[in-house]
């Protein structure tokens, strides 16, 4: 089945949550229950994201202290079975 449309005499035309087909292929639009987020939301959200990054930049911070903790252990070991295996 075609149509012939003309799209720019379709102002205010919508597909929202309304399945549309093209040769059998089935294409998702948008669900009539999505709204737009507040300002309040997307700040909520901003913020939000910034703690996620301070927390996990936190997070990297004690690891690479840990690491380099650890390295300087393992040079201390090391140093120790090289001094014990020449004696």
């Amino acid at each position: 089945m075609e149509y012939d449309f003309d799209v720019s005499t379709a102002e205010g035309f919508t597909t929202a949550n309304v399945p549309v087909t093209t040769a059998s292929a089935f294409i998702s639009t948008a669900s009539a229950t999505s709204e737009k987020k507040s300002k309040k939301q997307l700040e909520q959200e901003r913020l939000g994201h910034e703690e996620a990054i301070r927390l996990q930049e936190q997070i990297n911070e004690e690891e690479n202290q840990r690491i380099g903790k650890d390295a300087e252990i393992a040079k201390q070991l090391q140093e120790e079975f090289d001094k014990a295996r020449q004696e």
